[in-house]
């Protein structure tokens, strides 16, 4: 899929620099080092500092990577969407901050408080 994406941007004249800076945008807003990054995601941290600024391109699985380490998507990253912001961000800063191993059973009590607000506007939708 991730492949898919890259040739998509490719054949509609995709401006790689959008990329560079949605990679340091996520890179900033993860608050993690291009130094950090590159020791994740296994390149020298001058390579981080040629995908920012839209000289090179990271490869589909370092792009997976980027977007991992991040916490945003592939998508997002290719230039579809926009960066959560205010208590959105914070949550994501949270939720980062989370090992991986625990991450299932937050992810269940989100789904369980949406869902519950869900079936309380189902029950009583004109109160306010």
């Amino acid at each position: 899929m991730v492949v898919a994406l890259i040739e998509m941007t490719q054949k509609r004249g995709y401006q790689w620099k959008e990329l560079g800076s949605r990679i340091r945008l996520a890179r900033e807003q993860a608050d993690i080092t291009r130094e950090h990054t590159a020791a994740i995601i296994g390149v020298a941290p001058q390579t981080v500092w040629y995908w920012e600024s839209g000289r090179s391109r990271p490869q589909a699985h370092r792009l997976q990577a980027l977007a991992k380490t991040y916490g945003v998507t592939v998508d997002w990253l290719l230039g579809n969407g926009p960066l959560p912001e205010g208590e959105e961000e914070e949550i994501l800063r949270i939720y980062r901050r989370i090992p991986e191993e625990r991450r299932p059973l937050l992810r269940q009590i989100l789904e369980a408080a949406a869902k519950y607000e869900n079936e309380e506007e189902q029950v009583d939708p004109g109160a306010s």
